[in-house]
């Protein structure tokens, strides 16, 4: 099996040796640089990565992915899309080798926000295109679409936290506008707002986001437990929302314990730490939070049941 790995990259200097070393295992490696200003391309170069300079206007993040694929042998069996802020699991290639489809799915940890859910970029060099003007996807073309989960390959974002998260605001807003029965436009743009602690605005979008159909129950109670979070005088109000999208999962009685151990109301939190510990099925996806599942939870069930006596 031959594989390449592939990203489009602007003034990620910064990230270039670590990305070149979690994915140096490939047999072809390429950045497709869209005008970087910086040493992006200088210190590629120098790790022997094929640097592409490419031009996309009007700019389109999904126009630039497929400038990059069509950069790629056409002789690579498999293409793994990784951005320059990411970095790939130790063994990746021996795990993807093992695999049969023609999209691999894995499990991505989203550092900045501390969730992992699952991700499809990786796939056959033929047949895939990628899609959507911003936070675009990669789907199937003319080819039947063979997937196939591998636990063994991980993929964790680390991007750079001092980074402005609403440069791409208006682009958000225009993609929104073209694909507005589409939930996950809804989600980067309230992102966004989020981030210029415009909660009002926010909390109206992330409301309409929800009355899109086929909005499952684990992206709902991601959303609840957002709004939980930017609107605190209305905490109760949409955690028990998010309790009664997601009753089976431990992630809601753990953030209304805490909530009660931030009130000093250590009887109420023993009591959900409690409910929260009888959860014991863990599942992947946006709404998994690491905390609820490892020493947090751990150390605010001990706590609770200290200041209980």
């Amino acid at each position: 099996m031959k594989i390449a790995v592939y990203t489009i990259a602007l003034n990620e200097e910064e990230f270039v040796e670590r990305w070149y070393n979690s994915v140096k295992d490939a047999d072809y490696i390429l950045i497709a640089d869209t005008g970087s200003t910086d040493r992006t391309a200088e210190i590629a170069k120098s790790l022997g990565i094929n640097v592409f300079n490419i031009s996309i206007k009007p700019w389109r993040f999904d126009d630039a992915r497929n400038t990059a694929l069509a950069l790629i042998p056409d002789d690579i069996d498999m293409c793994v899309s990784l951005d320059m802020d990411e970095v790939i699991s130790e063994g990746w290639r021996e795990e993807l080798e093992k695999m049969n489809g023609n999209q691999i799915t894995y499990v991505f940890n989203n550092d900045h926000v501390k969730y992992s859910f699952v991700n499809n970029r990786i796939h056959s060099r033929h047949g895939y295109r990628w899609t959507y003007l911003m936070h675009e996807a990669i789907v199937a073309d003319r080819i039947e679409q063979d997937t196939e989960f591998c636990y063994g390959i991980e993929v964790t974002h680390m991007p750079n936290r001092d980074k402005p998260r609403n440069q791409y605001l208006d682009l958000i807003k225009a993609a929104l506008d073209e694909n507005p029965t589409i939930a996950r436009y809804y989600k980067y743009y309230t992102d966004a707002l989020v981030s210029l602690e415009r909660f009002e605005e926010a909390e109206q979008y992330y409301l309409k986001m929800l009355e899109i159909p086929g909005f499952n129950n684990s992206d709902s109670a991601h959303v609840y437990r957002i709004l939980s979070r930017i609107i605190p005088e209305k905490f109760g109000e949409y955690m028990l929302c998010c309790l009664g999208v997601a009753p089976d999962r431990r992630e809601p009685y753990y953030y209304i314990a805490k909530w009660y151990s931030e009130n000093d109301r250590w009887e109420d939190c023993l009591s959900w730490c409690e409910r929260a510990l009888e959860v014991k099925d863990i599942t992947v996806d946006i709404f998994k939070d690491n905390d609820a599942w490892g020493e947090p939870m751990l150390e605010l069930y001990e706590k609770a049941k200290e200041n209980k006596k």
